[in-house]
């Protein structure tokens, strides 16, 4: 169980790296998707962008070094929640919500929900069970882990569209 919980944040970890890289690097759509679907005004899109992306990237790195922490953990549960937010409120309110997150441009939608639904589950789970000290050689192969468990949730849709061609044929 305990084992399990430090998988839950490694998944988180590697997902909000990669998450703050991309952002990083569509800085300009990420702040203006900020400013033209959440309504944050021009002055201050900018620095939140750069608040969300210094967060992520932070909170990676924490939780690779310290992912027992009580404290840390809250803070993901917190944001993982607010994360799961966004896709929600696009669906509730019909409005068209574009997202760079991962590095590519979508709409958020029932897809994303049921991703950052995912996250949050496994930063409750990871809140909930205290994750277990491991030796350096079980943590890599947890990262590892976590890192190919990160890259199926990221690739579900192409994988699903994948396997529905493939049917066809």
């Amino acid at each position: 169980m305990e084992q399990f919980s430090t998988f839950c944040l490694m998944v988180i970890a590697v997902t909000f790296f990669v998450a703050a890289l991309k952002k990083t690097q569509n800085f300009s759509t990420f702040y203006a998707t900020l400013e033209l679907s959440f309504k944050v005004p021009l002055p201050l899109s900018k620095p939140l962008a750069a608040i969300i992306i210094f967060i992520e990237l932070g909170l990676s790195l924490l939780l690779l070094a310290s992912g027992d922490a009580l404290w840390l953990r809250i803070f993901t549960v917190i944001i993982t929640f607010i994360f799961m937010l966004a896709p929600l409120y696009a669906l509730i309110s019909g409005k068209e919500i574009q997202c760079s997150c991962f590095g590519e441009e979508t709409t958020l939608g029932a897809y994303e929900l049921i991703r950052n639904l995912t996250l949050f589950t496994l930063s409750t789970y990871a809140y909930l069970i205290e994750p277990k000290n491991t030796s350096i050689t079980n943590l890599l192969i947890i990262i590892l882990l976590a890192t190919a468990t990160f890259l199926l949730i990221k690739n579900t849709k192409e994988i699903h569209y994948f396997i529905k061609e493939s049917k066809n044929d």
